[in-house]
């Protein structure tokens, strides 16, 4: 099954995802607007490798594999995604090509943002702009993290684990 068409987001839902939970409701009223529930089955194909990236999603259940093609050596597994974990940042950050492909491990659940609409409410609002900006600088830092590790050990079979918590949210 490819992935759902989706329906649109609620405030519940925004407030249940660990990425949003500790955001400004006045954030997050703004945010519903933009967000669609999407589902997809195991094994299902989020994108791939060199499409243009023109969403942002958070995994709200489920897990991901993202995997870059290496020559003569094929997929390499990169990173395991879990639930709170975003997915085609790229999207956000001026679009282009995503530089990985994501395929769904499991059954997965998706709050999901078109970039293009999501970047242009940073640039409007900038409290907005600083909260998604702010776990995108995060979730960077953990691939960065993922590919150092990568680089290590080459060789080895299995993705590295990454056991670091979510930042702390800025309170007011």
């Amino acid at each position: 099954m490819p992935v759902s068409p989706g329906h649109h987001a609620t405030l519940d839902e925004l407030r249940t995802l660990e990425l949003t939970a500790a955001w400004p409701h006045a954030v997050l009223e703004r945010l519903v607007s933009l967000a669609t529930i999407q589902q997809a089955r195991a094994g299902t194909a989020l994108f791939r490798e060199g499409q243009t990236a023109d969403w942002i999603a958070v995994l709200a259940s489920g897990t991901v594999v993202l995997e870059m093609s290496v020559p003569a050596r094929g997929g390499v597994r990169l990173l395991t995604l879990a639930r709170g974990d975003l997915l085609g940042w790229s999207a956000v950050l001026g679009g282009g090509a995503v530089t990985a492909t994501a395929i769904a491990q499991s059954d997965v659940r998706l709050v999901r943002f078109e970039g293009e609409e999501l970047a242009a409410l940073c640039d409007r609002d900038h409290e907005v702009g600083f909260h998604v900006m702010r776990r995108l600088a995060w979730a960077l830092s953990r691939r960065l993290t993922a590919t150092r590790l990568q680089l290590l050990d080459l060789y080895s079979p299995v993705a590295p684990v990454i056991l670091d918590a979510a930042p702390r949210e800025v309170t007011a």
